[in-house]
């Protein structure tokens, strides 16, 4: 530390020993390592598809290969892979990262070009880049490598996320386990006095307690017939008798995200209600069942949704059977009627049927799965049987 001392002479601070030891341990918990199991998955199926470099920008895919997610802001992020699995991070000097354990590391500063930067990367030929790297980015790096044709690389990350490494499915476990805990908490706090933004933010509430720090995106908590909007915003309504009530909730956890839909009635269900909960009921079960290795994902759609047809409701499902999930909340592929991609071992989604009659009842009912070697592990414990709450 520089500091000025008395008589404005400018001297050096050499901290003690146990400074130093302390700056050490703070650069180190700055450092990033790279995950090199991944980077190689990676690198193989970019060999697969044909790509000799690709240009990783994504906040998630760098959260990926470094779990450590840096927001960039409108800087420039960027890990810059080669077909043979070597590894460049570009981050600016503001990001605070000292080091990076297995990949070479670039910094630049504000008064630089960063895409100058990695315009000297780049070899002559296809280069995969990020489908969300901001156009400006791109722009200025086109003309900069004329020999080099762009080309959509996030095929390429998305198939290795798709398929999680036990790491990854141990945290998606535990996430999980804490959201069947705070839908049990939301659930016994539902109220008369509350309304849907009340219980909402209440239900936030619950997952402070449960020790989540993420707590920026809001539970949608619908009553009654807003039950039948599939992704309403909780306002100021207020709880009746008879009212179902639908939470889908869900939160990051650790850098991995859960996610679960469950409805109950509050003091009574009339027998539409219990109709239409039935039948969600039964497809929820029907796409669990149909999950295995080398189903196609729209054949777990069809599973499902048949359920639903078959019963005369087939309009008022409105939405795919479900998503892939991990680090994004939303992944690649969705479980829905036209991905024909057949699923894996590791792979985990939702199975979130919903029958949305406008205006008078909706229910929807999500579990995640992860595929095994056989079929699939149901991530979501808590009840699905018909609870009649108040």
């Amino acid at each position: 530390m520089i500091f000025k001392a008395p008589g404005g002479k400018i001297e050096a601070d050499f901290p003690a020993a146990s400074s130093r030891r302390e700056n050490r341990k703070e650069a180190n918990d700055l450092m990033v390592t790279i995950h090199q199991g991944r980077v190689r998955r990676i690198a193989e199926e970019m060999n697969r598809q044909g790509l000799d470099q690709l240009l990783i920008t994504s906040m998630s895919s760098v959260f990926y290969l470094t779990s450590r997610r840096i927001d960039p802001g409108e800087r420039c992020m960027a890990i810059y892979i080669t077909g043979e699995g070597q590894a460049t991070v570009l981050f600016n000097i503001l990001f605070a990262i000292p080091e990076v354990e297995g990949a070479r590391l670039l910094l630049y500063s504000d008064s630089e070009n960063p895409v100058e930067r990695l315009a000297g990367l780049i070899r002559p030929g296809k280069l995969g880049v990020d489908k969300t790297w901001p156009s400006h980015f791109l722009i200025d790096l086109m003309p900069r490598v004329p020999d080099t044709v762009m080309v959509n690389g996030s095929p390429v990350v998305d198939l290795v996320r798709m398929v999680k490494d036990e790491e990854e499915l141990e945290l998606m476990r535990r996430a999980s386990r804490i959201n069947d805990q705070a839908v049990a908490r939301a659930i016994g706090m539902i109220s008369p006095e509350l309304t849907e933004l009340q219980l909402s933010r209440a239900t936030t509430e619950a997952y402070a307690q449960l020790g989540v720090k993420n707590l920026r995106n809001t539970p949608i908590v619908a009553y009654g017939a807003h039950c039948a909007e599939p992704h309403h915003g909780p306002d100021d309504t207020r709880l009746q008798p008879g009212d179902n009530v639908l939470f889908d909730i869900g939160k990051n956890i650790d850098g991995y995200n859960c996610d679960m839909t469950r409805t109950v009635a509050y003091r009574s269900a009339g027998e539409l209600q219990r109709k239409i909960y039935q039948i969600v009921l039964e497809a929820n079960l029907a796409g669990i069942a149909a999950v295995k290795p080398g189903v196609r994902c729209c054949d777990v759609d069809r599973a499902a949704r048949q359920v639903i047809e078959k019963a005369g409701y087939g309009e008022y499902f409105t939405h795919r059977t479900g998503h892939n999930i991990g680090i994004d909340v939303h992944e690649f592929p969705d479980i829905g009627p036209r991905c024909e991609l057949e699923i894996v071992p590791g792979m985990v989604f939702s199975i979130e049927p919903g029958i949305y009659l406008p205006g008078s009842v909706g229910v929807r009912i999500e579990d995640l799965v992860i595929v095994t070697e056989n079929g699939c592990e149901n991530l979501n414990s808590y009840t699905k049987e018909l609870q009649i709450v108040g």
